[in-house]
């Protein structure tokens, strides 16, 4: 930690509990308090997985309108980047458990109205972008406070593994499963996907009701909101190793985002890969990051903090780099399944160090300003990705990508090295 907290940020004699022992070698058991976090995560990122699969095949059937298709797909990224900041001041504000409760619960209406609406055939394209700009909204509520909720369960030196879990979690049950299940459940009828979410939202927002805490950050609604923020901020510039941190996550963000935009028909056209092929790849990729989830924590303890970021930041580099030179099939694959389990490392690694370095009182906050960037990033290396493709060939943001992080890695690792020495 450096010195230069917030002004308005209060210790006490736990909030740095979770923070005294951050090596992630233990293998005790996980308290009790935390499975029920983990369940209620992989429920609702199923949900938010079946609803994206669903949400885009509806509108389908309710415009054809490419414009208005394309907002439907926006609407989550656009939920975080309106709304990462703000809510960031609400997680420090309020009462966390609840928040993940009402975030929870107001997805089980608009999903419930959805599924009604869609069955009674009232359903149109306007009122539907409504109800999913609720959902994405919800989804940056619960998804935000639920990476600040960890510390609050989880000792310092458990911290990897179970933000390990958490991702596995979110990947079988949000991407391996949930996006099969959406298409599933649209063809047996237009609401039954939503229905299903409802149900599937209400059994989550049950399971956090039985969260039980080992430390509660004090609630301080005399803080002022835009100041909070600011000074937050601040404290994250002045912070040597998050600074870095955020930086190269925006960097890696932006880098491989490049590749995502036009994936489809780079496995399409220039792999000659047949639907069914493409969906085994992307499947191929999330088992990896699946696997990175699981065994994120094995891997630090065995490399440390810091190789395990430069080794991540390199391993996905040169895959990118590997798919964007168009050799054999199995090689790209093998390369998607390196690439989704070290940047599974690397998130697993970055948030628990994030959750060492940031006190309980202003995670929110602080957090939110990542996931910001992240997302802003993440946006413009889409749109970046798909330029480039036009202007050159469909292979060259994978090359681009790749050698733009490879480089950024480099440059960074003595910095990165400086940073962890200094908080070690």
């Amino acid at each position: 930690m450096t010195d230069t907290e917030p002004a308005d940020t209060t210790r006490t004699g736990d909030t740095g509990a979770a923070r005294r022992d951050s090596r992630p070698g233990t293998r005790t058991r996980l308290p009790l308090g935390f499975w029920p976090l983990w369940g209620a995560t992989g429920l609702s990122n199923l949900g938010d997985s079946v609803a994206f699969v669903a949400a885009g095949l509806l509108a389908l059937t309710l415009t054809g309108d490419e414009r208005l298709l394309s907002v439907v797909t926006a609407t989550t990224f656009g939920a975080w980047i309106v709304l990462a900041l703000p809510v960031g001041i609400v997680v420090d504000r309020l009462d966390r458990q609840r928040l993940m409760v009402t975030a929870n619960l107001v997805r089980v209406l608009a999903c419930g109205a959805i599924a009604l609406l869609a069955v009674g055939d009232e359903l149109s394209i306007w009122s539907l972008l409504a109800l999913l700009a609720v959902i994405g909204s919800a989804e940056v509520v619960f998804d935000s406070t639920g990476q600040a909720i960890v510390p609050m369960l989880v000792p310092g030196n458990q911290l990897a593994r179970a933000n390990g879990l958490v991702f596995a979690a979110e990947l079988i049950a949000g991407t391996i499963i949930g996006l099969a299940l959406g298409a599933v459940l649209f063809d047996i009828g237009d609401g039954v996907p939503f229905a299903i979410n409802a149900l599937a939202y209400a059994v989550a927002a049950a399971m956090m009701l039985t969260v039980r805490f080992r430390y509660v950050p004090p609630v301080d609604l005399t803080v002022q909101p835009s100041g909070s923020m600011r000074s937050s901020i601040v404290w994250l510039w002045r912070n040597d190793l998050l600074r870095l941190i955020a930086g190269l996550t925006a960097l890696a963000g932006l880098c491989y985002m490049l590749s995502v935009g036009i994936i489809v028909k780079f496995a399409i056209v220039e792999l000659g890969l047949s639907n069914i092929e493409f969906g085994i790849l992307i499947a191929i990729n999330a088992i990896g990051a699946a696997a990175g989830g699981l065994a994120g924590a094995t891997v630090i303890e065995a490399l440390g903090n810091r190789w395990a970021l430069v080794v991540s930041y390199a391993v996905v580099a040169l895959g990118m780099i590997s798919i964007g030179a168009v050799g054999p099939v199995w090689v790209i694959a093998a390369a998607y399944a390196c690439i989704g389990f070290f940047l599974m490392v690397w998130n697993v690694a970055t948030l628990t160090i994030r959750q060492e370095q940031i006190t309980p009182e202003q995670f929110g906050r602080v957090n939110g300003v990542f996931r910001w960037i992240t997302g802003v990033t993440n946006v413009v290396g889409i749109v970046a990705g798909g330029f480039i493709a036009y202007a050159t060939s469909l292979p060259m943001p994978f090359i681009v990508g790749g050698v733009a992080m490879l480089v950024f890695g480099i440059v960074a690792a003595v910095p990165l090295r400086v940073a962890l020495d200094r908080v070690a």
